[in-house]
């Protein structure tokens, strides 16, 4: 997601964008482009050597099925669908539990975004179902069907989750997010509004949230390093189970 891939990709598939794409995501020496009815896979590493691929270097229609609130991306003519992540400044794709895409959009590709660190992610409770155990450190990847879930009695208002940032602000990605059984994501509380404290300064910031487990940026006023405090004050309850879930945070700057 350096901004030299990002320059290398955009000179190399410099032909796509005559057609004014509607939205361009590259990352990993790969772009994907979203036109309103093709989507375009370009793999530099794959189109250089001549390696054959039934997915990358090539165009295909799509439709974007719902299936409780989780979007799968169906192409025409192609075998499998992904569970996709999608906002206007990052895409990632899941091929089952497998990432097989992570991309920016303007104006994140020009920085960067990270995980919050794992060994500094802590919370105010973690939720225990028999050994299975929904760690805080859950927050700091992407990984499907592993949230953090809160072990509070109730819905989990007041629960809080620590870490150290040094960034513009915070990518949250909401609820329990599964590509087997995407009704897990509905039948689990989601967070609704939080509140996040910059440690350092004292700021608060409070951010209400969509009902979607799709990428929403948290944006601070300024470039914060230093401790961070996240703060449940609302939820989206759950229509099975009173547990709030958080799928991962991620930095950007």
């Amino acid at each position: 997601m350096k901004r030299i891939c990002v320059f290398f990709l955009l000179i190399h598939f410099g032909f796509a964008f005559c057609n004014a794409p509607k939205k361009a995501f590259a990352g990993m020496l790969k772009l994907v482009i979203f036109n309103e009815q093709n989507v375009e896979f370009c793999d530099v590493i794959k189109k250089n050597s001549g390696e054959k691929d039934d997915l990358w270097n090539h165009s295909f229609k799509y439709k974007i099925e719902t299936r409780d609130k989780i979007n799968f991306l169906n192409l025409d003519g192609y075998k499998k669908s992904f569970l996709l992540l999608k906002s206007d400044e990052i895409l990632i794709l899941f091929d089952n539990n497998d990432i097989i895409f992570i991309g920016v959009n303007e104006p994140l590709n020009e920085e960067f975004i990270d995980f919050v660190p794992k060994g500094e992610t802590r919370a105010s409770s973690e939720l225990r179902e028999g050994k299975k155990i929904y760690r805080s450190t859950n927050l700091c990847n992407l990984n499907l069907c592993e949230p953090w879930a809160e072990g509070e009695i109730g819905s989990g208002i007041g629960a809080k989750i620590s870490t150290y940032v040094n960034c513009n602000g915070l990518i949250l990605f909401s609820g329990y997010v599964s590509y087997s059984n995407p009704k897990l994501f509905s039948q689990n509380s989601r967070p609704k509004k939080v509140k996040i404290i910059l440690t350092e300064n004292k700021k608060e910031y409070i951010y209400e949230l969509n009902d979607t487990p799709n990428p929403q940026c948290l944006e601070f006023d300024e470039v914060y390093n230093g401790d961070i405090e996240l703060i449940i004050l609302d939820v989206y309850r759950g229509i099975l189970y009173d547990d709030t879930c958080i799928n991962s945070i991620m930095q950007y700057m």
